[in-house]
């Protein structure tokens, strides 16, 4: 990780980094792996001392959607569910559901 931080030009030793590992899991497909490492910037203010910053992104699934020959995706983009991941966190309308408005 250290050296795909210094390769996009983030020196590790001066800044503090938070990584976070989410497993979702939806209707469609399970077991979708997401790992976001943050940059932590400390801001002064006292009731939000620090920002997090997303410095990497990191999707990974199973490769088992209908257009997928078995080989992991990488991108979520690529992933078949992609507009029913966007509609699970609430990014788009579900094109699919029963409460759009017209």
């Amino acid at each position: 990780m250290k050296d795909s931080l210094k390769f996009y030009g983030f020196d590790t030793i001066d800044r503090d980094l938070l990584h976070s590992k989410y497993l979702l899991n939806m209707s469609a497909e399970d077991n979708i792996k997401i790992d976001i490492i943050w940059g932590i910037e400390k801001t002064g203010d006292e009731d939000f001392p620090n920002q997090f910053c997303p410095i990497s992104i990191h999707f990974e699934d199973a490769g088992i959607g209908l257009d997928d020959e078995g080989i992991p995706n990488y991108d979520p983009r690529d992933n078949g569910y992609w507009e029913e991941l966007l509609a699970d966190f609430g990014i788009r309308e579900d094109p699919y559901s029963d409460n759009q408005k017209d």
